[in-house]
């Protein structure tokens, strides 16, 4: 899926999780840990959004910009900054 290129993901935040170290996961269309897809902010990030993503997207229909790696067999995209999401409904 994608792998290293910069691709549109859309899905729907079916669970979240704020780490310990900070880190916030959003699993798109499956809870964890059968997600087909995770979307990590790390801690250092947050401070590019004007609100609390592992809150405010729980729920929503959104469409995120980046980069596809695979974390343990897993298609996954760390953003950086608000303007990486659109919120679709």
């Amino acid at each position: 899926m994608g792998n290293g290129r910069t691709i549109r993901v859309m899905g729907t935040v079916v669970s979240t999780k704020l780490s310990a170290k900070g880190n916030v996961f959003l699993n798109l269309d499956k809870q964890f840990p059968n997600q087909i897809f995770t979307v990590t902010i790390f801690k250092d990030k947050m401070i590019n959004f004007s609100y609390q993503p592992d809150k405010e997207l729980e729920g929503k229909k959104i469409i995120v910009t980046g980069k596809v790696t695979n974390f343990n067999g897993v298609p996954s995209m760390a953003i950086d900054n608000e303007n990486d999401v659109e919120i679709m409904n």
